[in-house]
Parts: C-alpha cells; sequence; structure tokens
C-alpha cells in the first residue's frame, strides 16, 4: 500500500541606566474513554512530507530618517518586539537594520551580536526581552550606504543599512517575542554607533522598543514615548513546514477492495447511504503545547452518531462493516454524531499527543441501510507525526 499511495496521490493529501540621544531634523516620506474494540494488522506507510512556503516579511519597520538612539560607545542593547500571529510557526532567516557611525560618517568595520528573547509582560514597566532563546556573536553584516542622511545627537550623519543571515534558523511558534542587536567593535574606535528609529509597524510589530545599559542587555528599560518609538528594522523568514500531515487508506479503489465492492470517489472512504464516500482531512500545525491541528469531516450521512479514533498502527486491509478500517484503536473520543450536511469537526487532539509520537485517525459513522448492511462505515485514514 505504501507504494499505491506514492503513486496516486489524493485531493486530501496537503504536500510552526546610559543616556539617551535623540535628535529630529529631516522628514522622508519614504475525554478519553476505553478502546474501540477492532482488529488490528500492523503496517507501515511513509507519509508525504509537507513543503516549506517562500520567505515572508516577519517585521517591516523602514528608516524615516527622522529619529535616532545612540549607542553609548558599545555598551548599549536596543531590542524590538514583534509578533508571529496565526496558528502557523516561521523560521526568523534574515535580519536587517539601519543607522550610522557618528564622530566620523563613515563605515567602522563593526561586528553585531543578534540576540533573540521570548516576551515578559511581568514586570514594572510592562513588556520586555524575557528569556533568551538564541544568540548569534559576532556577525560581520552587509554594510551598505543608502544616500540618505539621518539625524543623531551630534548632526546628520550618512545611513547605512546593515543586514545579516543568521547561522541558523530560529523557529519561533505563535507569540510574542524581541530581536535585541548591540555593536561589539565601536567602543574601541572612538566611534559610536546610532541605531535609527521607525514608526511602529500596525501589523507585526509590538508598541515599542526597549533598551539596556549593559550589553547583552539584563535590566531593560520601559519604552520611551519618543514620536517614533520602534527601531528601523526588518525581519524575514519563512513558513515552518505545516505539519497537517497526510490522508492514507481510500476506499476508492486503489487500495482495499470495498465490502460488496462499493466504493466511494477518489480520495473518499467506501460508499455510504449519502451517495459518497466519507472524507477526512487534517489542517493545521499538529504542534503539542501549540495545538492547532483540526481534523474534518465531509460526505458523511446526515445526523448519525459518530467518533474520532486515533492508534498507533496504520492497517489498510481489513473491512469492517461497509468499510475499510485504516488504524488501530489505542483511544476513541467522545461522540461527536455528525451534523445536518454529513460533516463533523474536531480539536484537541494534541492533549492526547507527545512530541515525535506517529499517530492515525480516522471517523466511525453509524450507517444503516447500505448495500451490504453493516451497519456502519468509515472515512479514509488520516497520519501525522505531534511536534
Amino acid at each position: 500500500m505504501e507504494s499505491e499511495a506514492r503513486e496516486r496521490p489524493h485531493p486530501t493529501t496537503r504536500a510552526a541606566g546610559a543616556s539617551r540621544s535623540v535628535s529630529s531634523s529631516l522628514t522622508h516620506p519614504s475525554s478519553m474513554t476505553s478502546p474501540l474494540r477492532l482488529p488490528a494488522l500492523a503496517a507501515a506507510l511513509t507519509l508525504l512530507p509537507a513543503v516549506a512556503a517562500a520567505q515572508t516579511t516577519l517585521l517591516n519597520q523602514q528608516p524615516t530618517q527622522t529619529f535616532s538612539l545612540l549607542d553609548t560607545l558599545g555598551v548599549e542593547s536596543n531590542a524590538d518586539q514583534f509578533v508571529i500571529g496565526g496558528l502557523d510557526s516561521y523560521d526568523l532567516e534574515e535580519v536587517k537594520w539601519w543607522g550610522t557611525w557618528t564622530g566620523s560618517g563613515t563605515l567602522i568595520p563593526d561586528t553585531f551580536n543578534v540576540l533573540v528573547h521570548t516576551n515578559d509582560s511581568s514586570g514594572p514597566f510592562g513588556d520586555v526581552p524575557g528569556t533568551l532563546i538564541t544568540s548569534f556573536s559576532n556577525l560581520a553584516p552587509a554594510v551598505a550606504p543608502t544616500g540618505a542622511s539621518m539625524p543623531t545627537a551630534t548632526g546628520l550623519w550618512p545611513e547605512f543599512e546593515l543586514s545579516v543571515l543568521l547561522p541558523t534558523p530560529v523557529t519561533l511558534t505563535p507569540g510574542t517575542y524581541w530581536v535585541e542587536i548591540y555593536s561589539t567593535a565601536s567602543s574601541g574606535t572612538g566611534e559610536q554607533f546610532a541605531w535609527e528609529n521607525a514608526a511602529e509597524d500596525l501589523v507585526l510589530g509590538g508598541p515599542c522598543l526597549s533598551w539596556s545599559s549593559s550589553t547583552p542587555g539584563t535590566s531593560w528599560n520601559a519604552c520611551t514615548p519618543f514620536p517614533e518609538t520602534d527601531m528601523a528594522l526588518e525581519l524575514k523568514g519563512s513558513q515552518t513546514v505545516i505539519n497537517e500531515g497526510a490522508g492514507y487508506c481510500y476506499g476508492d479503489g486503489t487500495g482495499t477492495i470495498c465490502p460488496c465492492a462499493a466504493f466511494g470517489g477518489a480520495g473518499e472512504g467506501c460508499l455510504t447511504t449519502s451517495g459518497s464516500g466519507a472524507t477526512l482531512v487534517g489542517s493545521g500545525n499538529a504542534i503539542v503545547g501549540n495545538d492547532g491541528f483540526t481534523l474534518d469531516v465531509s460526505g458523511a450521512p446526515a445526523n448519525k452518531p459518530a467518533l474520532f479514533f486515533q492508534g498507533n498502527n496504520q492497517l489498510s486491509t481489513v473491512t469492517a462493516g461497509d468499510g475499510v478500517l485504516c488504524s488501530n484503536s489505542s483511544l476513541r473520543y467522545a461522540v461527536n454524531s455528525t451534523d445536518a450536511n454529513g460533516n463533523a469537526t474536531q480539536t484537541g487532539f494534541g492533549a492526547n499527543a507527545v512530541p515525535g509520537q506517529s499517530l492515525n485517525y480516522q471517523y466511525w459513522f453509524r450507517d444503516t441501510g447500505n448495500t451490504c448492511g453493516g451497519g456502519f462505515n468509515f472515512t479514509n485514514g488520516w497520519a501525522v507525526t505531534w511536534q
């Protein structure tokens, strides 16, 4: 069955205290119950891998050439807040920021440290950088003059764009995070790096930046009410592989022969009294502790007693009732009957999974009056490995 599944994909198979200097000048537009007692035979099936999405912007705060914050001789760290929304995870891959070196206005060969933190909202100042997730030291950014000028405490200086590709992508599940950046060499050059500010990204950003008078940052200060209270900062990354699993064990004639050869359509279970086979499809990320995984049923008979069940082993050659049994049952869920349209939905499967565990799901439903008179039927199976 493994080879058959690969040769014929189904439509239900889908391929996580220093001083602050501020200046302004230019304006620039810029219930678990008892197990279901059914026969069990183990048969392995390799799931088709999901495909990662293209790189996307995770934060977009472009420079406006109106304000800057001074890095006091390399002993100050700045951080900015951003949000990973929805249910999907992303890999942070690229960090870009803007600023200048005051004193000469020329490029200084600094290296920079980039750190990623969780969000801490427990302190007296509101949100500040929290637990360190990962850090990258002595990164040499690609630096390019933009041709614009930016204000600092000591006047107007040429604006530079700095960008680094992180050595290892940082996987972030939905939540609020901080990126901390500080220079590591300017304190030995007599130069000071001035960080350029920007208006908040109202979709992906947090309300402001935070700063610390030590590197790396320790005691973080509350955001200061500057007219533009965020760093000029752009973050890019790729959507983490969507761990929604894949369908298998269909009653459409591609695998085990349905009882009485009553086949459903492509990608469906065996034929039911609804006139089609019932279909089971998973969606969302199957991540324990951040469960966005959902199973949806369609095409089943309307208003019938039914339930979802899960098993550790995949089956593909066992018939039962009027359908094909696709998994042994190690756990059945509470009754979840079909609605007036023959549909059903359920979430919360992550509460009965552990990271790294491969589980198989199927939906059982009453179906009297069918050709073979088995009295019940099944959808196809759906398998996923939990993260």
